[in-house]
């Protein structure tokens, strides 16, 4: 085999590799540190048949978010809002309806947004509060810090959930730097990444459909990414700026 086809295999094989791993990681805190409910009232967590499986997003008394990827099966979804731990405490709310965006792209998880909207209307509190959303294209400036918050896994070797509510602070990373990171996977205008070049703070497994927030909006819903807190492998979110329209038209927020 020549030196040039070896390498296209190679490249080939990686980008399998890379795009299945967009598919298997379902629900993906390494770094972080425990953080009280009341400092993220708007933190929901999703459960499937009483099954955790995902954070979300309070945004309304009557809608949450989370990620599309996160909807897979039809049953009984519910979130859990005002408790610091995911199985018990707080408040339980069944999902009446989960509205999946319908351009999503499962090979990138583009577009990976889902609307969630209550049976009832859940009761605002001190630990129980909506998060506030930006505008409409707003930007994301590249190096601004943001924090994401949830249970998932604080290993990247053995998916070991937390018991309770954690949360890292992560820089935004330049759309390029993410392109060249996730070559042959397309990193859309839908999208941004968060991370250390140097890896060591991420979300992980047990994160996605959580919160990205900077000064306390909501930028980012948590998408997916290779690994956890690998060098060179950021985390993919699903930018809240650039489906804002497709959120108001949906939930009148």
């Amino acid at each position: 085999m020549s030196t040039c086809l070896l390498g296209l295999f190679v490249v080939i094989i990686l980008h399998l590799n890379l795009t299945d791993c967009v598919k298997e990681i379902d629900d993906r805190i390494i770094g972080g540190v425990e953080v009280p409910i009341d400092e993220f009232p708007y933190q929901l967590s999703l459960s499937y048949e009483e099954h955790f499986i995902c954070g979300a997003v309070l945004i309304s008394r009557k809608y949450a978010l989370t990620a599309a990827h996160c909807i897979r099966l039809p049953g009984m979804y519910t979130v859990r809002a005002g408790s610091p731990n995911f199985d018990r405490g707080g408040t339980v709310i069944p999902i009446k309806k989960a509205m999946l965006h319908p351009w999503r792209r499962k090979a990138n998880d583009d577009y990976d947004l889902a609307i969630l909207e209550f049976r009832f209307k859940v009761r605002f509190s001190d630990i129980i509060k909506p998060v506030r959303l930006p505008k409409q294209d707003e930007p994301v400036p590249d190096g601004i810090k943001g924090t994401a918050s949830g249970w998932g896994s604080m290993s990247a070797i053995v998916t070991v959930l937390s018991d309770n509510l954690r949360a890292i602070t992560v820089p935004v990373m330049p759309k390029p730097i993410c392109r060249r990171d996730y070559w042959g996977i397309d990193i859309s205008d839908r999208q941004f990444c968060a991370g250390y070049m140097n890896g060591g703070r991420d979300t992980c497994n047990g994160d996605s459909g959580g919160p990205f927030v900077i000064d306390d909006k909501l930028y980012g819903i948590v998408s997916w990414g290779f690994q956890c807190a690998r060098p060179g492998s950021p985390g993919v979110y699903t930018s809240i700026p650039a489906l804002r329209d497709y959120i108001r038209i949906n939930t009148g927020v």
